[in-house]
């Protein structure tokens, strides 16, 4: 995400509650039936229905009242405040002191997922132009921080390398390591207790105990590694793990991402490691050949 279209996107998160807008939007009106003879959600059941998935997704979740850093080790609290600041308030329009403007607080929306803008273009199924490093891996650990405005709430993971398929020039990772991974998205604890729940649609956070293919841009400016999209894979079989809306129908940009949908573990990183040979984008190399 560059800096001049971060603050863009903090204006389209608080200006829309895109949970019941989609559920409106995707489903049909009560008592009504669908081609099998079944009856569709109506569009409270599904409003309820998403809300609910939201509510119990088992996302990160930081303390608005914690200290704005728990590292005393000076070196990690520098990289912390590098991290946080991918997500802070950058539009030239808006000073300095009034940053606190849009600080999260206990009158902040409940609910607040932003969406891809319209202009969008087509997602690559294996984006490697765009990604440092292709890992699969599965997820140990996790937690939710604020962005240093605290305006935005993001979530860190800690990655178990299984298998490390791709490393640019100057990428982040290497064979053996854990690799500690961010994207945009997690809860906040509010004082009273409320938790309030910040995402983007179409990019969910991935789960403790997971295992995923993960591709990652690392930007040292930011000292981190950020997740430019995933696959699932449970039980050798693979799934899309972005691309959906959250009433769960696959978002325009995104359907060439719905081909792998249930392909064999071994089949699908054949075909990423194919893809990979064909592309070689920007001096990339395969694990093994750094």
């Amino acid at each position: 995400m560059k800096r001049n279209e971060r603050f863009g996107f903090v204006i389209l998160i608080l200006a829309i509650v895109i949970v019941v807008a989609s559920a409106i939007t995707m489903t049909r009106s009560r008592g009504q039936e669908n081609k099998h003879g079944q009856t569709a959600e109506t569009r409270q059941q599904a409003a309820a229905r998403v809300k609910k998935e939201i509510f119990e997704n088992g996302d990160p979740v930081v303390d608005l009242a914690a200290p704005r850093t728990l590292e005393t080790d000076s070196t990690a609290a520098r990289r912390r405040q590098n991290r946080s600041s991918r997500f802070d308030i950058t539009d030239k329009n808006v000073p300095a002191d009034q940053t606190g403007n849009f600080e999260i607080n206990e009158n902040s929306f409940e609910i607040l997922f932003g969406g891809p803008l319209s202009n969008l273009r087509n997602q690559p199924v294996f984006p490697f132009g765009k990604s440092t490093d292709v890992v699969v891996g599965e997820i140990r650990k996790s937690d939710a921080f604020l962005s240093n405005h605290r305006n935005m709430v993001y979530s860190e993971f800690v990655v178990e390398v299984k298998e490390f398929l791709f490393r640019r020039e100057g990428g982040y990772g290497s064979a053996g390591k854990d690799l500690t991974v961010v994207r945009l998205g997690g809860k906040v604890r509010l004082p009273s207790g409320r938790l309030l729940h910040y995402g983007m649609e179409g990019s969910p956070l991935p789960k403790v105990g997971g295992r995923y293919l993960l591709f990652l841009d690392y930007d040292k400016n930011f000292e981190s590694a950020y997740i430019v999209t995933a696959y699932e894979i449970d039980g050798g079989v693979v799934a899309p793990f972005d691309g959906r809306r959250l009433t769960g129908m696959y978002i325009r940009q995104y359907k060439s991402l719905e081909q792998f949908n249930g392909m064999k573990e071994g089949n699908f990183l054949k075909s990423v490691k194919e893809a990979m040979i064909q592309n070689n984008p920007h001096g990339g190399k395969e694990a093994g050949k750094q």
